[in-house]
Parts: structure tokens; C-alpha cells; sequence
């Protein structure tokens, strides 16, 4: 679409006005934070100073020559710009008839006078093209024109600023109806229809220059049955309490959007209060990378007022439940999406939780959340941790076990249906995402979610990082291990690297089906039955005797003890008491003596195993069905498949692959017996060579970069434009 025309050159700007979104000719947009004279310039009378989205395309933060003519949210993020160089945008009409209904007439034109048209098909298979007729082209260009029968309109970055403009070209800004004057695109009303369109439910104008909330009502009262509508990129002036009262009494509550997508608004928590309290059907709202953080002040952070980006979200229940009671809107919402927030702590996110009467889903992927997870259902709950011996995390599981901590998140999190007390106490959270967090090692803040949002069926706990804190300690633990000089091995270190990684991501996904029963979803990929009886027998095992027993020990503590005690109770005393024998049998052979008897017995019965593989050297030999005991050692198994498939045993490596499961289990301890992998019969083992797998870049693991490209960043010289 050109921009050329869209350019204005009025000598005294009078289209222009404080507050108003425009684009460079770059197509940088910003906010006009200024109209006048700017001293030193008599060259040009008038200038329009300008607070960038992009940082990098500003000079200044608002001052020139030692004079401050107005503030940027962020350093040097403003400049002073001719208003000929300011594009103003278009209106939603013109933007409308620009993509949808031009190109149909100009399509029409093209063919006028026939009813058919020649076109040439291209065969996929067989690359060859033959000629086909398309009847009714006019009567298909003509329906496609008419908006009327739009189910989904995108205007997505054509600069759509405002619902209608004063005066068009094109004729269909306005119209004379009964000797007044009328926004032009309501002459797209079909005869005897109530709305414009009347079958839209989906509307996307991001990254547009909307600044008014008025001209966005004026479109979506037009469409009466509009499900969803995404703003994101556009800053708006915030809504006045008077133009709120105002629009709800012209609503009267008739608008039907169930999913409004805000983010990179910059909105502040009033303001998104006062746009919920206008669409009381809300179900979805998305408030990503709009900057909000956690400062330690409360309890209602006001906002900028101006679309300029908002310094939090409240940090308490009361006052979100406060909120909640004055917009129907957020006492609707089931889903909250607040990526992208550089939060700094979990504060904010349980507040909301605990205060949104409707919510199930809550989204907080790469939010900067870390360990503060203790104090912030203390600060969010308005409790003192203090007066007692127990502190951080006792000192909350403590309040929990002794029902002094009031949950506002499910009937299950410590409290029973009648204790609940009331509708609130039903609610619970059943979807969470916390992926790119650092909180990879923050073994106890997952036992503590694990009562917060006990009732959770689907979770995504991703690309998660360490702590800078844990990852500074580990560098120092390998430098001291190495003598502070390289090891001379680079590619058996991240050999060994890669494998580790992979083990971490294995065991935390265990973990986390082991915390919450009745999860059913865990990164996207479904948790099967299989899957969750390997993974609850691997922990429980686990937590007997290995290096990973002090994680799960730290997961259960977060819990109140309630890991264990469920996974005995599932699983029963008896399998404890086997992997109890497994642990003893290894420390000397006079303890496995003791494990005779029926448990014992159990433990030796053979299983008939499958054996595939994956790698070069077994070259066409297909998979092998072989009977061992359980009890056979890991490097046993090893020199079995070396054997089979001509594969060296150091190179082997053996993977338990399950039904549901994205990752097989890597079978790491030569040492462990097989029952200890949740190995049993049936069961289906990858055989691959361990440096082919390893081939090639390496895989990112839980203390891997979460990737991300160079940045861009435009380079601008002394334009005699722009100051």
C-alpha cells in the first residue's frame, strides 16, 4: 500500500495534536508529545516533538539546547520532526475499502463486459499447465467486495488511525443522510441490516496509529457479533472515568468480544480496568511485553494516562478483587496471558490469580520469575511471615499445613469445599505457563506451586534457565575441577554436556508429572498413563539414592510432604521397599541376600525387551527381540546391543522410548539394574552410537541460551528534518 499520498504538509499542522500516533517516512511510529516553536530553529515555526516506540530512532529525551519541552518513558527516545515529514495515517473506512473492496472493482474492471475469464492451472505432480475457464468472475468479485458477508477483516500495519476522516477522495468518507453528516463507512450497510457487519468475529488492527478508544468502540458497535479484537502496537489516551460512564451507557453491555489482545500497548492497570468494564463477556485478555514490573509499592498503580509505558500491575488480592468488583469484564476473564513482562518477581501474577474471581488459565511465560515465590503469596496475601522460627519457604508451607494461610486459588489448595467459603473458593487454576523463567533448580517453588494450583491439567514449564546466581556457582565448581585451565577435550565436553542437559530435561519433566496428578498435558505433549507410571516409580526411586535426591527432597519440602506421601500411597510400601533393597544390594552382596523372597523373585522374572536400532552400524538389521531380567545391569544390556549390532559397548547408548513421551529416557547409569528406568516387559529401547548422536551442533538443554537474534538497530545521520 503507498504512503506517499498519506503524507501531510500543512504549514501550521492543524490535523496534528498532542497525544496523536504517527509514522516517520521510515516507518518508525511514535507519539506527538509536543506542537510548537522550538528555540534556535527560525528556520521552521513549528515543530512536533515526537516520543518514539523504537528507543534508537530518537535524539533526546525531549530536551533541546538546556530546554525541557517534554519527557520520554525512555531515555532518548524523542526528536523534534517537521510536520510535513509526519504521516497521520488513514481512516478504518478507507483502510477497508483499500484492501478489500479496490482491488475487487479494479479486478471487475478489468474482465468488464464477461462473465468468464481464461486462466492457467499448474499440475503440482506434474509440473505441467493446462487452461481452465472461471465462470462467474464478475458475480465473485462483486461478492467479495460486499463487506457485509466479512468474517474476518486484518488491517495489520496499514496506518489506521481513526474510524472516519472529514473529508476523502475516495467518496465513501462521508455521506449526507437526512442533511447531516455521518461516518462514510456506514453507508456499507447493507439494505435492512442493523450493523455494517453483521457476520464479522474476528477484527486485527496491530500496529496501527489508533489513539482514541472512541473510534475504536465506534467500529466494534458495528459488529455485533465480534468475538475477537486485537489492538497490540497501538497506544491509546487512557479512558476518563466520565468517557468510560459514557460509553457504557451507549453499550448497555450488548458488546459480545470475548478476546482482546493489548499487548505492547504500554496500558496501565486503571486503564485496562475501565476497557473491561466495557466488554463484559471477556474470556481472553493478553497484556504481553507492555513493560510492566514488580516495584514494592501498591496497591492500584495508576497509569501514564498517555499510552506511555506503565510502571505495574497491583500486587495484592484485596485490590485486585477491588477491581474486579467494578468491571464485569475482569470478573469474566478465564485466561490471562502476561508474557513478556519483565515482572522481576511472582508477586503481581498471584495476586491476579488469587483475585480474578473467573480465572483458570494463566500465562507468565518469560516473565523473570526466580525464587521469590515464598514471599510473594505472603506480600499478595497481606501476611506477615514474621514472629516465627520457619522462614521463606517453611515459613509459608507452615501457614499452609496449618490453614492460617488463606488460598484463594481451589477448593484442593488446603482447604476443603465448605472451607472454601463461597464461589471464590471453587475456582481453580488448571492451566500455567511459566517457560523461559529462571527457575530451572528452584526445586522447592515447584513443590509450593504444586498446592497454589493443585487442580492444574496442563502445564508448560519450557526453556528454562538458571538462576545468574546458580550458573555463577557451577562455573566456579567447573573452573575449580579443571584447575582453571581448558581440558585439552573440547569435544568430549560438550559431549558430556549434551547429555547432561538432556538428563536435566528428562528428570524435571518427571518431576513435574510426579507433582501434579492430574496433569495431562506437560509442554504441548500429552502425559500417558505409561509415561506417568514410569515417571512417578523413577522419582520415588530417585529420591532414595542419587544425586538427584536432593532436588526431589527440595520439591517435597515445597510441597508440605505431599510429594512423597502421594507416590507412596500410589505406588505402595512395597515397591519402596524393593528400590530400598536395590540401593542396599549396591553398597555390599551380603545385603542382596536379603532380598529373597517373592519381592526378590518379582525383581528376576524375565522380560522380553526390544531392541532398535539407530545407528549406522547396524545398517539394515531391524529391531531384536531379546529376554533378560530385570535385574541385568545397564552396562550388561550395553555389551548385549554391542553384539547385536557391531556397535563398540563405550559408544552404546540405550534409551527407554514410551508411548506419548517427545524425549526417550536415556539409560545413564551403567550401574543401576533396568527395573530402575521403569524398564519392564514389553518395553521398546533406542540403540544408538553415542558419537554420531552427538554429531553436529549441540542440543540446548535447561542451562542453555534461549536463542534470540542480532539486533537491528536503525542508523539515522544529521537529517536537516529532524532535530
Amino acid at each position: 500500500m503507498e504512503t506517499d499520498n498519506s503524507l501531510r504538509s500543512s504549514p501550521n499542522a492543524p490535523y496534528l495534536s498532542v497525544g496523536q500516533r504517527v509514522q516517520s517516512a521510515d516507518g518508525f511510529k511514535g507519539t506527538i508529545r509536543f506542537l510548537g516553536p522550538v528555540e534556535g530553529q527560525p528556520d521552521e515555526p513549528f515543530w512536533a516533538g515526537v516520543e518514539w516506540d523504537e528507543a534508537s530512532r530518537g535524539k533526546h529525551s525531549g530536551t533541546f539546547r538546556g530546554r525541557l519541552y517534554f519527557s520520554c518513558a525512555v531515555e532518548g527516545a524523542g526528536s523534534f520532526v517537521r510536520p510535513s515529514k509526519l504521516d497521520t495515517g488513514i481512516s478504518f473506512e478507507e483502510a477497508l475499502a483499500e484492501k478489500y473492496t479496490k482491488n475487487s472493482e479494479k479486478k471487475g474492471r478489468e474482465h468488464e463486459g464477461s462473465s468468464t475469464e481464461r486462466l492457467e492451472l499448474l499440475d503440482s505432480l506434474t509440473k505441467k499447465t493446462k487452461e481452465v475457464l472461471f465462470v462467474g468472475k464478475e458475480k465473485a468479485a462483486s461478492h467479495f467486495a460486499d463487506v457485509s458477508v466479512l468474517g474476518s477483516v486484518d488491517l495489520n500495519g496499514l496506518r489506521v488511525s481513526g474510524l472516519s476522516t472529514a473529508e476523502t477522495e475516495t467518496g465513501v468518507g462521508f455521506e449526507s443522510k437526512g442533511g447531516g453528516r455521518v461516518p462514510g463507512f456506514l453507508s456499507l450497510r447493507s439494505q435492512g441490516s442493523s450493523a455494517v457487519f453483521p457476520l464479522l468475529q474476528r477484527l486485527s488492527l496491530e500496529d496501527c496509529l489508533l489513539s482514541e478508544w472512541k473510534d475504536v468502540f465506534g467500529m466494534i458497535r458495528e459488529m455485533p457479533i465480534l468475538q475477537s479484537l486485537s489492538l497490540s502496537g497501538n497506544r491509546m489516551r487512557s479512558l476518563s472515568a466520565e468517557e468510560t460512564a459514557e460509553e457504557r451507557q451507549r453499550e448497555g453491555g450488548r458488546l459480545s468480544v470475548k478476546e482482546v489482545v493489548l499487548n505492547r500497548t504500554g496500558m496501565g492497570w486503571d486503564e485496562v480496568c475501565r476497557v473491561c468494564c466495557l466488554l463484559p463477556a471477556l474470556v481472553d485478555l493478553h497484556l504481553c511485553r507492555n513493560g510492566y514490573a514488580y516495584t514494592n509499592r501498591d496497591t492500584h498503580p495508576k497509569s501514564s494516562g498517555d499510552g506511555g509505558l506503565s510502571a505495574c500491575l497491583p500486587s495484592t488480592v484485596s485490590s485486585v478483587i477491588a477491581a474486579a468488583e467494578e468491571s464485569a469484564g475482569l470478573r469474566s476473564v478465564q485466561f490471562l496471558n502476561l508474557g513478556g513482562n519483565p515482572l522481576g518477581s511472582w508477586t503481581q501474577a498471584v495476586a491476579l490469580a488469587g483475585g480474578l474471581p473467573s480465572l483458570v488459565g494463566l500465562r507468565l511465560w518469560e516473565c523473570d520469575l526466580s525464587g521469590d515465590l515464598p514471599e510473594s503469596v505472603l506480600r499478595a496475601l497481606e501476611v506477615s511471615g514474621e514472629g516465627g522460627e520457619e522462614t521463606g519457604l517453611s515459613a509459608v508451607v507452615s501457614l499452609i499445613k496449618k490453614g492460617a494461610l488463606p488460598l484463594p486459588f481451589g477448593k484442593s489448595a488446603g482447604t476443603s469445599a465448605e472451607e472454601g467459603g463461597g464461589e471464590r473458593g471453587q475456582r481453580e487454576i488448571k492451566v500455567l505457563s511459566v517457560d523461559k523463567n529462571p527457575i530451572a533448580t528452584e526445586w522447592g517453588v515447584f513443590g509450593l506451586l504444586s498446592i497454589l494450583f493443585p487442580s492444574l491439567s496442563e502445564l508448560r514449564a519450557a526453556n528454562l534457565v538458571r538462576s545468574s546466581g546458580d550458573a555463577m556457582q557451577m562455573s566456579r565448581e567447573e573452573e575449580r575441577k579443571t584447575g582453571g585451565e581448558g581440558t585439552g577435550d573440547s569435544a568430549d565436553t560438550s559431549t558430556s554436556t549434551s547429555l547432561q542437559q538432556q538428563a536435566d530435561q528428562r528428570f524435571l519433566r518427571q518431576l513435574l508429572i510426579s507433582l501434579w496428578p492430574l496433569l495431562a498435558k506437560l509442554n504441548g505433549s500429552e502425559v500417558a498413563a505409561r509415561e506417568r507410571l514410569n515417571s512417578e516409580r523413577h522419582v520415588l526411586a530417585l529420591s532414595r539414592h542419587s544425586e538427584r535426591a536432593q532436588a526431589i527432597q527440595e520439591a517435597d519440602r515445597g510441597s508440605g510432604g505431599g510429594l512423597e506421601k502421594q507416590l507412596v500411597a500410589v505406588h505402595g510400601v512395597e515397591f519402596v521397599r524393593q528400590v530400598g533393597e536395590q540401593t542396599d544390594g549396591e553398597t555390599g552382596s551380603s545385603d542382596r541376600a536379603r532380598g529373597a523372597g517373592s519381592a526378590a523373585t518379582g525383581r528376576r522374572r524375565l522380560a522380553e525387551l526390544t531392541l532398535c536400532p539407530f545407528a549406522a552400524a547396524a545398517g539394515s538389521r531391524g529391531s531384536v527381540k531379546r529376554s533378560v531380567p530385570l535385574t541385568m545391569r545397564v552396562a550388561d544390556l550395553r555389551t548385549v546391543a554391542s553384539r547385536l549390532f557391531g556397535i563398540p559397548a563405550v559408544r552404546v547408548r540405550l534409551s527407554l522410548m514410551q508411548e506419548g513421551v517427545p524425549v526417550a529416557e536415556c539409560l545413564s547409569e551403567d550401574s543401576r539394574e533396568l527395573s530402575f528406568f521403569g524398564v519392564g516387559d514389553g518395553s521398546r529401547l533406542r540403540v544408538e552410537d553415542a558419537e554420531e548422536v552427538n554429531e553436529g551442533k549441540p542440543e540446548e538443554g535447561l542451562g542453555g541460551p534461549l536463542g534470540g537474534g542480532a539486533a537491528v538497530m536503525a542508523v539515522h545521520g544529521d537529517d536537516e528534518e529532524e532535530i
